[in-house]
């Protein structure tokens, strides 16, 4: 019986050795295919990293855009401001000035000395 038993043993182990053989031969191609696409997976995750940092650079530069079109305008705000204000004065001196041209007479012309 112990020898029924390792020949029985011995026939299922040969047949477990030639099943793992077809098994490694069915899954070579399927090992490969499944490479190939975790390859690509990586690939597109490498893309998705990139797009999202130009993404995050791009909403850098774009508030970096406003920031600076915000100074502009306030610059260009308060340069129109102090324009108006020299304009201002300057207008309040012209007609101080022809007041004071209008208020004053004319000075009395000596005679003239004809010899």
């Amino acid at each position: 019986m112990i020898g029924v038993a390792g020949l029985c043993t011995k026939l299922f182990m040969s047949k477990l050795g030639d099943f793992r053989e077809i098994m490694e031969q069915e899954m070579k191609p399927i090992s490969h295919k499944m490479a190939n696409a975790s390859m690509r997976i990586d690939g597109l995750d490498k893309k998705v990293d990139d797009n999202d940092n130009r993404l995050v650079r791009l909403e850098m530069a774009v508030g970096n855009i406003e920031k600076g079109q915000q100074r502009i305008e306030t610059e260009v705000r308060d340069a129109r401001e102090k324009i108006e204000t020299r304009l201002d004065r300057k207008f309040d001196q012209l007609s101080a000035s022809i007041r004071e041209i209008r208020e004053v007479s004319p000075l009395a012309r000596p005679p003239l000395n004809r010899h």
